[in-house]
């Protein structure tokens, strides 16, 4: 259960965690456009001002609102001499193209402006950074404060109005070029509020916290369910492992019967082997107990072995003689082979490995038609007794070979057999708390081989 906590926390980390970078993307959007903002305000600004500049006479501010004046002469000689006199611009010494490649332009009109812009300075009506600063406060329609930096060509600071040190924080305008023949350039630096990103993606981030509040709340509403549902299996688990316990006390009181009636009765020899083969059946049926135990209890962890020397000869040939008997009215063909030359003899659990051979044994009687053979095959491989019971039944599909030994899992056959899907399980378990291995090799409709190894009593 503690796995299911973690992965539910890991989830909900990693839903808070994507809806926080999501957040700082949008954050990251914002100040984006804050700078575009600024970026507009501050160009806007600078036409203003040098709009003031040229209509003040000695560089002062003037109220003025901006505005064109022309007029239009139809020839040169119409033109007045004091126009002519004016200074004029020869464009074709400017290398437009350098100037955008240098970002210090976007269109021609921009080559025009900063010219006339050289042409007032020369008239002694300099760049007025408080001026610009005012007009970009008012456009800018707020009271944050902000920093606006005069550069020259190499973009070092040259004069500072507003805040001297500007914070990391802040962003940055780009920068404008205010003059050509001496290239200087002006910036707007000013901070970007999380308040501010706030009020204006108050919907957005409301949305983002529903979000994840309902994600936290579901995944918490799961692992209650998750939590009910152990309990509940817990609560059957001990309930069905009270009534196995409560099987085994009778059948262990028929145990010691028998055993008390084989020590009474020595001379009736059909009576004694009457009474052998129930005791025998009654110990099997205290082993199908414990295998249900075992599989109750999910795994070998808790089984307790009586480990002995067993000759796994003897106890196939018993479980041939069970099977013969129980599958009687079934025609087939159950087949010994030694290959140990009588060096059989493994170190492992009588009652558990019958279990094991008893189950795979039925599993090849139960899992094919009629005249089925099977073969129990035993040999020695380095320190180990290996088992196979191979058929010529139904097969397995590949599929279902990766999935057949789980608990309740059961092969989809073209007939059906009565089973609950813990036999295979439990023979898992046993072998590997023998530390033994098994596996499987199967064709559909050709039948399987499972084989199983133990290790070899020394």
């Amino acid at each position: 259960m503690k796995k299911v906590y973690y992965i539910a926390l890991l989830a909900i980390i990693m839903i808070v965690c994507l809806q926080g970078y999501n957040v700082h993307l949008q954050y990251l959007n914002y100040k984006l456009e804050c700078v575009d903002k600024i970026n507009d305000v501050l160009v806007q600004s600078v036409d203003e001002e040098y709009h003031n500049r040229a209509k003040s006479k000695k560089g002062g501010i003037t109220k003025e609102k901006q505005h064109i004046k022309y007029k239009i002469f139809h020839s040169f000689n119409q033109i007045p001499g004091e126009i002519k006199k004016e200074p004029f611009f020869n464009l074709r010494t400017l290398n437009i193209g350098s100037l955008k490649k240098k970002g210090i332009i976007s269109s021609t009109s921009d080559a025009l402006t900063l010219l006339e812009q050289d042409q007032i300075e020369k008239e002694g009506k300099p760049l007025n950074l408080a001026n610009l600063n005012e007009i970009v406060s008012r456009r800018m329609e707020d009271k944050i404060e902000r920093s606006i930096f005069l550069l020259d060509k190499n973009k070092k600071i040259i004069k500072t109005e507003g805040v001297k040190k500007v914070p990391s924080s802040w962003v940055c305008s780009k920068d404008v070029a205010v003059n050509l023949a001496n290239l200087r350039f002006v910036r707007v630096a000013m901070p970007v509020p999380p308040s501010k990103f706030i009020a204006h993606s108050i919907w957005t981030l409301a949305l983002s916290v529903l979000f994840v509040l309902i994600a936290v709340v579901c995944i918490g509403y799961h692992l209650l369910v998750i939590k009910r549902k152990e309990q509940l299996l817990r609560n059957r688990e001990l309930g069905v492992n009270g009534i196995i316990h409560d099987l085994k006390a009778p059948i262990n009181s028929v145990i010691s019967v028998l055993s008390l009636l084989k020590v009474k009765i020595k001379e009736d020899r059909i009576l004694l082997d009457v009474i052998s083969q129930a005791s025998d059946k009654a110990k099997l049926l205290e082993s199908d107990i414990e295998s249900i135990l075992l599989a109750a209890k999910g795994g070998n962890d808790r089984m307790l072995l009586n480990l002995k020397k067993v000759s796994l000869l003897e106890l196939t040939n018993i479980v041939k003689t069970d099977m013969d008997i129980l599958y009687k009215e079934k025609p087939h063909n159950i087949v010994i082979s030694d290959e140990t030359h009588g060096d059989n003899m493994a170190y492992a659990d009588e009652l558990y490995i019958r279990n094991v051979m008893r189950n795979l044994v039925e599993n090849a009687l139960k899992y094919s038609d009629d005249g089925v053979n099977v073969q129990v095959l035993i040999r020695n491989i380095d320190e180990n007794i290996e088992v196979s019971v191979t058929d010529d039944g139904w097969g397995i599909a590949p599929k279902d070979q990766k999935l057949i030994f789980r608990q309740f899992y059961r092969v989809r056959q073209h007939k059906q057999v009565k089973g609950y899907g813990i036999g295979l399980a439990v023979v898992k378990y046993v072998v590997e708390a023998h530390h033994g291995r098994i596996r499987i090799n199967s064709e559909l409709g050709k039948g399987s081989c499972f084989t199983f190894t133990l290790p070899k009593a020394q």
